[in-house]
This record gives C-alpha cells, sequence and structure tokens, in this order.
C-alpha cells in the first residue's frame, strides 16, 4: 500500500510534536527532511500505531505507482505535455513555493503530486548507473551507497526531472525545502 499524497505537516506534526518544513501549512506536504528523518519519523509511528508496517517505498514500488501501474508514460498521470500542468507543480506553475497536496488531478491509480511539489524519498540506495545492469523486473537497488534515491520532481524542476523515469540521489543527512516523503505500509 502507497500513501495518496505526501506526507503532510499536519500528520507528521501531531505525531512529533514540531514542525521542520520551510512554508508552514497543515495542508502542506512535509519538507525539510532528510531520509534520516523519515526513518525517526516512521520508527514512532510503526510504535504507536497497531500492526505498524510502515517504510519508505523501494524505488520500484514508488514508480510502477507513478507510472500508474506500470505503463510507459512520460509524467504521473499524462504522455501530453500540455496537460501536465493538470497533474504537477513545478518551475512553471509554482511560483517556487509548496502547494497543498490532492489540489492537481490524480494519476490513473488515485496517487496526487507524483510529479511535482516536492522530492519524495525512497528507501534504495541510489547509483546513477544502476539500471543499466539491473533486472528489469522489481530491481531491488544497489547494495550501497553514500545516497539514497528521491524521485518525482519538485517546485524548482523543469519537466523533464518530473518524468516518471527521472531520479536523483543525496546523502541520507541532507535536508531541502523541496524533499518530504510518501509512505508504504
Amino acid at each position: 500500500f502507497l500513501q495518496e499524497t505526501e506526507l503532510t505537516q499536519d500528520s507528521f506534526e501531531k505525531l512529533m510534536g514540531f514542525n521542520p518544513s520551510v512554508d508552514k501549512g497543515k495542508e502542506l506536504p512535509l519538507n525539510f527532511m532528510s531520509w534520516n528523518d523519515a526513518l525517526s519519523f516512521i520508527k514512532k509511528l510503526n510504535e504507536v500505531v497497531r500492526d505498524g508496517g510502515f517504510r519508505l517505498p523501494s524505488e520500484a514500488e514508488w514508480e510502477f505507482a507513478a507510472r500508474g501501474g506500470g505503463k510507459l508514460e512520460k509524467w504521473p498521470g499524462t504522455d501530453d505535455e500540455f496537460l501536465l500542468d493538470d497533474f504537477a507543480w513545478y518551475v512553471d506553475n509554482s511560483g517556487d513555493k509548496v502547494q497543498p497536496v490532492k489540489t492537481k488531478l490524480p494519476n490513473q491509480l488515485g496517487f496526487y503530486d507524483m510529479a511535482g511539489n516536492i522530492w519524495e524519498w525512497c528507501y534504495d540506495f541510489y547509483d546513477m548507473n544502476y539500471y543499466k545492469s539491473s533486472d528489469m523486473d522489481n530491481p531491488e537497488g544497489p547494495e550501497f551507497t553514500i545516497w539514497h534515491v528521491l524521485r518525482g520532481g519538485s517546485i524548482f524542476e523543469e519537466e523533464d526531472k518530473l518524468r516518471t523515469s527521472a531520479r536523483y540521489g543525496n546523502v541520507p543527512s541532507r535536508r531541502s525545502s523541496n524533499t518530504g516523503i510518501r509512505l508504504a505500509r
């Protein structure tokens, strides 16, 4: 199971008692979150929620969801560049501000903001060339690198960084005004 939206500031603050986000708003996605912060939040969430099981999605799970169930789409929700504004917050329409979740159309599986708004941490380690030699079905990611995967693009990115195939990585301690999470279970 994958969370319908990015984790909101309201949900994070209710559990953790504080909000590290740069721009504040209860329906805004939580941002300024490192991969390490994400694991700390998930650990606490699993301690208080019966049956727990929350985690970050793998990169393969994230991409399958973004592609509306594995379809070969350029962007989550559409192949049409002229319809991208209907599905994503990015440099052309965001005003460089994180936007409330669920204000754009969802993709075919009902997931919102899989393109743009904030980059989303995945559990996998990041290797820029990993897919040149990986399994095609459900690749597990490299064994170890110093970076972890970010997917989806953000409010500061051009449309090419929002593509379902676009990937990025960063060190697990790095916080940014355009990084957050979407939970898996």
